[in-house]
C-alpha cells in the first residue's frame, strides 16, 4: 500500500511539474502566436497608411500640373502678340518651386504649317533681333512644333527654335492634345537637362483661340507643355517618408515592365510580396502603377516571424507578454501617426507656395468643399462684384448660378464628389454677381482635394464680349456672304483669306482656289509697276485706295474692276490686313466711252469734232503762252464738193468725205489734229511749230493730197481745197480768234479763185475787231 501510495506520489511529482510546465509552454505558445499576428498587423497598418500618403502627396502634385497649365495658357492667350515682354516677369513674380514639383520645364510650343516655316522664321528673327535663330532639328514632317518660351528662363538660349515634333512619342501626344482639344501625357521620354538614367514625361495642354473669321474653326496657336521627371517627384517624396519603402512604377502604354526602381539592386524578396501594394496615379486619363514592398534591410528587423521570439525566450508571464504587446502596439501606431503629420505639413507648405499662382492667375478660381465656397482669388471677387473675399467665403457655391442651372450644377458637382469623373467638359453658361446681375461665363470644373478633402475647383472667365464678337462675326459672315458686291480679305503679305460668293462669280475663282494665294492671281498685265507701286504706297500712308484697275478672270477674259481697298489695323497701331470691295464695270465704261466718242467725234467721218477740237486748242495755247512757242490752224473749204453730191448722190459724196478725212489724218504729226466742224468744212491744227513758215508748208502738203484723183465706187473723183491760216501769237490770243481769222483766211483764198492758200494778216484781224 505504502509503496503504491510512493509511487504514485513519484509520479504526481513529476506529472504536476510537467503539467504546469506544458500548461505553461502552451500559453506561452499561444501568446507568442497571438502577439506575432498582432505586431504584422501593426506592420501592414504602418506600411499601408506610409503607403497611402506618399501616393497622395505625389498626386497633390501632380494635381496641381493642369491649374498651373491653364494659368499658363491664359498668359499666352492674354499676351499672344507680345509674350515674350511678359513671359519672364510672369513666372518671376509666381516664384514658382520647380524642383520641389519634379517639373524640369514649363514651356510655350508654336504650332507651324509647312508654308509658314520660313516667314516665321525671318519674323522670329526680327523679333529676337538674332540673325541666327533657327529651326532644329531637320524634320521629315509637313509642319512644326517649336518651342519659343520656357521657365527656368536660364535654358531658354539652348531650346528655342527646338522642333519636339521631331520625336515621336512626344508628336504623338502633342497631336493627341490639338485633335481632342484636351490634356495630353506623352509616353515616357528623356527631357534635357534631366540625368540619363531619369524617367520623364511631357504634359500638354493646346492654345486656341476664336476665329474672327470662321468662328466653327478655332485658331490653333500651340501648347502650353510641362516636363516633369516622375523619378525625381518619387524620389523626393520617398526621402521625406520613412526608409522602409522600395517603390516600382510601371506605365502600361510602354509595357508590364519598371520603369523606375527606387531600389534597383535590390529583388523584391519571395516573402515579402504578400506585402506588396497597388496604387494609382492619374494625370489626365492617363495612369501609372505604382507598387510598394518593404525593403529587405527592414524586413528582416521589422516584419515579425510566425512567433514572437521575445515572447517564448524572455516572457513568463502574461503581464509581461501583454504589456510588451501594448508597448508595440501603441509605439507604432504613434510612430504612424507622427509620419502621417509631417507629410501633412510637408503639403500644406506645398499648397502655401502655390497660394501666390493661385492669386496671380488671369483666370477667376473658386474652390469649394462641400458645396461652401473656402478659397477665392482676386479675379474672382472681381468678376463677381464682391468688395472682398471675405464676401465670398462661405457663400454656397451654387449661388453663381442662375435659377435655370441651379439643378443642373447641382447634379454636376454631386457627380464630381462621388468620383464619378475628374472633370466635366468646359461650359459656356450665364454666371450671377452679387449685385444679382448676370454675365457670360466660360467656366471649367474639375475635382481635386485640399488638405486630404475632396473639394470642387472652379475656373472661369468672362465672354460677354467674346459672344458679341460671335454674334457680330455671325451677322458679318451673312453679310458677306449674300452681298451683291465681291469682297477680298488679304493679310499684310497681300495674300488672300478670305473671299465671298459674289468674288466667285465675278473672278470665276472658288475660295478654296484663291486661299493663301497673293493678289497677283488676278493680274492682267495692263498695269506697270509704277501703278502698284503708287497703289502701294497710297495703302501704307492713308490706309485707302479708290480706282478701277483692269483684272483677268480665271477663264482669262480681262475686264474692268471698280475697287475700293482699305486697311484693318491692330491694336500696335499696324497695318494687319486688307478688305477690298469690288465690282465689274466693264460694260458700264464701255457704255460711257461709247457716249464719249459720240460727243466729241463727227458721226461720219469719225474725226474730231468742233468741241473736242477747241478743247484740244486750249491746252495747246496754254502751253504756248507758257513756252512763248508758235502752232497754227488751218481753215479747210472743199471746192466744187457740192456738184459732186448734185451728180453721183449724197452717199457718194459721204464716202469722198470719209476717205478724205483719213487722208488728212495720215498726212499730220501725232502732235497734230484733224476735225470736220461741218459739211465740207475741216480745221486742223498744227502744234509746236518751230516757225511760223511751216504751216504754210503744211498747207501745201495737204491740198496736194486732197487735190489728188479718189477713185470710189469705180469713178474718179477730184475735189480742190481753199485754205485760210492764222498762227499764234501773231493773229491772236484765244482760239476763237484764231478759228475766226483762219475762216476769214479761207474766204480770202476762195475769193482769189479757189484752190488757193491764204494767210490772216492784219487786215484780216481789223476786220474780226471791226
Amino acid at each position: 500500500m505504502d509503496t503504491r501510495r510512493n509511487q504514485y506520489s513519484r509520479w504526481s511529482l513529476y506529472l504536476i511539474p510537467a503539467t504546469v510546465l506544458l500548461i505553461a509552454l502552451l500559453v506561452t505558445y499561444n501568446a507568442s502566436i497571438y502577439n506575432a499576428k498582432r505586431n504584422k498587423e501593426q506592420f501592414e497598418s504602418r506600411f499601408n497608411a506610409l503607403a497611402s500618403q506618399t501616393t497622395l502627396l505625389i498626386q497633390e502634385k501632380l494635381d496641381r500640373y493642369p491649374l498651373l497649365l491653364k494659368t499658363t495658357r491664359a498668359l499666352v492667350l492674354n499676351h499672344l502678340d507680345d509674350l515674350a515682354d511678359h513671359w519672364s516677369s510672369y513666372f518671376k513674380e509666381a516664384d514658382l518651386d520647380l524642383d520641389g514639383n519634379g517639373i524640369i520645364g514649363l514651356t510655350f510650343t508654336r504650332y507651324i504649317e509647312n508654308d509658314q516655316r520660313t516667314q516665321f522664321i525671318e519674323q522670329q528673327r526680327s523679333l529676337l533681333n538674332d540673325p541666327d535663330f533657327t529651326l532644329f532639328p531637320e524634320s521629315k514632317h509637313n509642319n512644326a512644333f517649336i518651342l519659343m518660351h520656357a521657365v527656368p528662363t536660364n535654358i531658354i538660349q539652348r531650346v528655342r527654335g527646338y522642333d519636339i515634333g521631331t520625336e515621336e512619342k512626344r508628336r504623338f501626344a502633342a497631336e493627341r492634345a490639338k485633335n481632342m482639344g484636351s490634356l495630353a501625357l506623352s509616353e515616357p521620354i528623356s527631357l534635357l537637362p534631366t540625368d540619363q538614367n531619369s524617367v520623364d514625361y511631357l504634359f500638354l495642354m493646346p492654345v486656341e483661340s476664336t476665329n474672327p473669321y470662321d468662328i466653327y474653326s478655332p485658331l490653333f496657336h500651340g501648347w502650353v507643355t510641362i516636363g516633369f521627371s516622375l523619378s525625381m517627384l518619387l524620389e523626393e517624396t520617398l526621402n521625406e517618408a520613412d526608409p522602409m519603402l522600395h517603390v516600382t512604377a510601371v506605365d502600361e502604354r510602354v509595357g508590364h515592365a519598371a520603369i523606375y526602381d527606387s531600389h534597383p539592386e535590390e529583388a523584391v524578396n519571395a516573402a515579402l510580396q504578400p506585402f506588396q501594394l497597388k496604387h494609382t496615379l492619374e494625370l489626365s486619363r492617363q495612369r501609372i502603377d505604382l507598387y510598394y514592398t518593404p525593403l529587405s534591410s527592414f524586413a528582416s528587423s521589422g516584419i515579425p516571424g510566425r512567433y514572437d521570439s521575445k515572447t517564448l525566450f524572455a516572457g513568463s508571464t502574461i503581464s509581461i507578454l501583454s504589456a510588451l504587446a501594448c508597448f508595440l502596439l501603441m509605439g507604432g501606431r504613434a510612430r504612424a501617426l507622427r509620419q502621417a503629420a509631417a507629410m501633412t505639413r510637408i503639403s500644406r507648405d506645398s499648397n502655401n507656395r502655390y497660394q501666390a499662382l493661385f492669386e496671380s492667375s488671369p483666370e477667376a478660381i473658386i474652390l469649394s468643399v462641400e458645396s461652401r465656397i473656402i478659397l477665392a482669388n482676386s479675379s474672382a471677387v472681381s468678376l463677381l462684384g464682391a468688395n472682398t473675399i471675405e464676401d465670398l467665403i462661405g457663400q454656397d457655391v451654387l449661388d453663381i448660378a442662375t435659377a435655370g442651372n441651379r439643378n443642373s450644377a447641382e447634379e454636376l458637382m454631386k457627380s464630381l464628389s462621388q468620383g464619378n469623373d475628374n472633370k466635366a467638359p468646359p461650359l459656356a453658361v450665364p454666371l450671377v454677381r452679387k449685385d444679382g446681375t448676370t454675365f457670360d461665363a466660360e467656366i471649367s470644373i474639375s475635382r481635386t482635394t485640399y488638405d486630404g478633402a475632396v473639394a470642387i475647383q472652379l475656373m472661369f472667365r468672362d465672354i460677354s464680349d467674346i459672344k458679341q464678337r460671335r454674334n457680330a462675326a455671325k451677322i458679318a459672315q451673312k453679310v458677306l456672304e449674300h452681298t451683291t458686291e465681291a469682297i477680298m480679305v488679304t493679310d499684310n503679305n497681300a495674300r488672300i483669306i478670305l473671299t465671298n460668293p459674289a468674288f466667285t462669280a465675278l473672278t470665276g475663282y472658288t475660295e478654296k482656289q484663291a486661299l493663301n494665294q497673293k493678289t497677283s492671281l488676278l493680274r492682267s498685265g495692263h498695269h506697270d509697276a509704277d501703278f502698284y507701286e503708287v497703289l502701294w504706297n497710297d495703302l501704307q500712308h492713308t490706309g485707302q485706295w479708290v480706282g478701277e484697275i483692269a483684272n483677268r478672270k480665271r477663264s482669262g477674259e480681262v475686264y474692268i474692276q471698280k475697287t475700293n481697298i482699305s486697311a484693318v489695323y491692330d491694336k500696335g497701331g499696324d497695318i494687319s490686313h486688307f478688305v477690298c470691295v469690288m465690282s465689274d464695270i466693264t460694260e458700264q465704261k464701255r457704255t460711257f466711252d461709247t457716249i464719249r466718242f459720240q460727243a466729241l467725234h463727227d458721226t461720219l467721218t469719225k474725226l474730231p469734232n468742233r468741241i473736242h477740237f477747241e478743247a484740244r486748242a486750249e491746252k495747246v495755247l496754254a502751253r504756248a503762252r507758257h513756252t512763248d512757242g508758235y502752232f497754227a490752224i488751218l481753215f479747210i473749204d472743199l471746192d466744187d464738193f457740192k456738184p459732186i453730191n448734185d451728180s453721183h448722190g449724197h452717199l457718194l459724196g459721204d464716202k469722198l468725205l470719209i476717205a478724205l478725212a483719213d487722208k488728212l489724218s495720215a498726212a499730220l504729226r501725232p502732235s497734230d489734229m484733224v476735225s470736220r466742224i461741218g459739211g465740207d468744212e475741216f480745221l486742223v491744227l498744227a502744234d509746236e511749230l518751230t516757225r511760223p513758215d511751216e504751216a504754210h508748208q503744211l498747207a501745201e502738203r495737204l491740198m496736194q493730197m486732197i487735190g489728188a484723183p479718189v477713185v470710189i465706187d469705180n469713178i474718179e473723183l477730184r475735189v480742190s481745197a481753199s485754205i485760210g491760216i492764222s498762227i499764234y501769237p501773231t493773229l491772236g490770243d484765244n482760239i476763237d480768234d484764231l478759228i475766226h481769222a483762219a475762216d476769214q483766211a479761207m474766204y480770202r483764198a476762195k475769193n482769189l479763185g479757189k484752190n488757193q492758200i491764204a494767210s490772216a494778216d492784219q487786215d484780216t484781224l481789223n476786220l474780226i475787231d471791226g
